[in-house]
């Protein structure tokens, strides 16, 4: 018998295509009554999509386009607007990161630049609300390909694609360290690393500290939360 260890392992090594069939199996043995195996979901959340493409007619689209839009393995789904709490968090949190990393080889980023994951078979492009990289020499003109820290803050439409389809590509990119997930809700962080085999760590109210081992950089939770007036549900009520 496998360990929960072993299978979300095996299940981070599959393509998104194969995860796809795999919650597809799994769907059809829920219909059929079966008790589905004790499993974290692996679906892909991303709805359907009109727009099918390449990666070379992605690129020409999304720079003609007025909208960003992400693109997974040939299909590009559109991204919903901010809140006014998301963009005060991202830019807090950019804001603190810049003032600790000046001057240093490393560089923050914010959501209008897109993240380019080349992971197997699987071609991604994602807008993450900040990253962190150090490596120009393989930066295009408007994408990062190997960032060191990605951090997400949730909205409702894309909670359940950063908390788990995300996550698990992050984790799949061999140059990310550490994945921050904020919510909008509460003073409130998930906190997933490497080195800790990505369990995700939660920090909760003003005076925990955000500690970043890939980045040697601390920051209380107060400083990217000063000012915020929250509107969204709490980051406990999507977990």
């Amino acid at each position: 018998m496998r360990t929960g260890e072993e299978i979300r392992a095996a299940i981070m090594r599959l393509t998104l295509a194969e995860r796809a069939r795999l919650a597809d199996w799994l769907a059809g043995k829920m219909r059929e009554g079966e008790e589905p195996p004790s499993v974290g979901e692996a679906r892909a959340a991303y709805a359907l999509s009109e727009l099918h493409m390449t990666l070379e007619e992605y690129w020409a689209f999304e720079a003609a386009s007025s909208q960003r839009h992400e693109f997974l393995n040939g299909a590009v789904y559109a991204m919903s607007g901010a809140s006014v709490a998301h963009n005060q968090i991202t830019f807090r949190l950019a804001q603190a990161l810049s003032k600790r990393l000046r001057g240093g080889p490393r560089q923050v980023f914010l959501s209008d630049l897109k993240l380019r994951l080349e992971l197997g078979e699987d071609q991604i492009i994602y807008y993450p609300d900040v990253m962190v990289a150090c490596h120009p020499e393989h930066w295009g003109r408007d994408f990062i390909a190997d960032p060191m820290l990605v951090a997400e803050v949730l909205s409702p439409s894309t909670r359940h694609i950063d908390q788990r389809e995300k996550s698990l590509n992050y984790q799949r990119s061999p140059s990310i360290k550490e994945y921050v997930i904020l919510s909008q809700g509460e003073c409130c962080a998930l906190v997933h690393c490497r080195e800790q085999h990505w369990r995700a760590q939660r920090l909760e109210g003003a005076e925990a500290m955000l500690e970043l081992h890939s980045l040697g950089v601390s920051l209380s939770l107060g400083e990217i939360y000063d000012g915020v007036r929250f509107a969204e549900p709490p980051l406990s009520a999507a977990e």
